[in-house]
């Protein structure tokens, strides 16, 4: 798990937890796909992780997505993938 993923998670009620990564799988299952199936979502990435990931040098609002995948698959995050 990310240190940042735990710091989130000791932020944030259980419940609240629990609704996001419900989420999340759902996602998956659907393939990535919103709803209404015009819209594909790769990932769902906390605002803690996004810090850290600035902090190591990914700036997911300029960087390449193999880079941003690559990053968090080498930080154990893969959950926040939706695709």
């Amino acid at each position: 798990m990310c240190k940042k993923e735990i710091n989130y998670i000791q932020q944030k009620p259980k419940k609240y937890l629990i609704i996001f990564l419900k989420s999340l799988d759902y996602q998956r299952e659907q393939g990535g796909w919103t709803d209404s199936k015009d819209m594909m979502k790769l990932a769902s990435i906390p605002v803690a992780v996004v810090d850290q990931m600035l902090s190591e040098g990914v700036d997911v609002y300029k960087a390449p997505v193999k880079d941003i995948i690559k990053w968090l698959k080498n930080h154990d995050c893969e959950r926040f993938l939706t695709h």
